[in-house]
């Protein structure tokens, strides 16, 4: 899932297709399209800063660039065909320019500026299993990989054709998920071992950890910052997502457990105002939670 930055649409991916939904009213959203151009399962999906370009991606191998300007007319730009295994992973860096999608052992990186015509700039092949998760630091300089082989690893984005390594962080297991914070200062890594970690990333040639948090009892598979980066949403096979109050990083505390599903939950977001966060399962459903504030 992914919510659009300049305006109240949310895209859920399922079943060979994408749904948009218009959440302004968040007790009652509204489904706004359905694209059914995919032919397997919707994996990943991701919005540029401006809201006006998306990409989702699939177990068919593609990704799908769209112009949704006008968000109930989405327009089909491009179609990526450079991957040769199930899609896991899309971002946009953060002026909307440079897309990274992520397969069986690699990362593409892609000069999107002009998106009918998107041009492939690297790929980057150090991972040994499925690439689960990418995402780029809210400057754009460092790009994070997460991966089956139970790594995160680091890039310097300074010159997008040209990546070069910096960190890697381990996990006792999959890693499944990663976000940064808005400060860009933290990662926060979702893992099979059951664990959530936060790294200090701030000098990314040399991560240092500062929480390991475990509290849910199954499989993280999302993670996501709230938008003023005092709270974070993970989402776990253990059928619950865990709101956190991160007023110390070193100490993140329990907030709110959410316990609404009756499946793993997959995917978590929060609105851009910060006041909903959604949450994606294994049950067929996505439920909008709203009106909560850390104090």
């Amino acid at each position: 899932m992914a919510f659009s930055l300049n305006g109240p649409f949310l895209i859920t991916g399922s079943y060979k297709e994408a749904t948009l939904w218009n959440v302004n009213h968040a007790a009652a959203p509204q489904r706004v399209k359905v694209l059914a151009d995919h032919t397997e399962h919707v994996t990943a999906v991701g919005y540029s800063p401006n809201g006006n370009l998306m990409a989702t991606g699939s177990d068919d191998k593609t990704v799908i660039l769209w112009d949704v300007f006008v968000p109930g007319s989405p327009d089909r730009l491009a179609t990526l065909t450079d991957h040769h295994d199930f899609v896991y992973a899309v971002a946009f860096n953060q002026d909307g320019k440079i897309m990274a999608t992520g397969s069986y052992k690699s990362v593409i990186v892609w000069d999107v500026s002009v998106p009918h015509t998107p041009r492939r700039l690297a790929t980057l092949t150090d991972h040994t299993e499925f690439v689960n998760a990418v995402a780029f630091s809210p400057d754009g300089k460092t790009l994070a990989t997460a991966s089956g082989d139970k790594t995160v690893r680091l890039w310097d984005m300074s010159v997008p054709a040209k990546p070069r390594r910096l960190g890697a962080l381990v996990h006792g297991g999959a890693v499944y998920a990663l976000a940064f914070s808005p400060d860009r200062k933290t990662l926060a890594t979702a893992s099979g071992d059951m664990t959530v970690k936060l790294w200090d990333v701030s000098a990314p040639r040399s991560p240092r950890g500062l929480a390991i948090l475990t509290d849910h009892h199954d499989h993280v598979y999302a993670v996501a910052f709230s938008p003023d980066g005092k709270t974070m949403a993970t989402g776990s096979g253990d059928k619950t997502a865990i709101v956190w109050d991160l007023s110390e990083r070193t100490r993140p505390l329990v907030f709110a457990t959410l316990t609404g599903h009756t499946g793993r939950v997959r995917a978590v977001a929060f609105s851009p105002d910060g006041k909903s966060i959604a949450t994606g399962s294994d049950d067929n459903t996505v439920i909008i939670w709203w009106r909560y504030a850390v104090k």
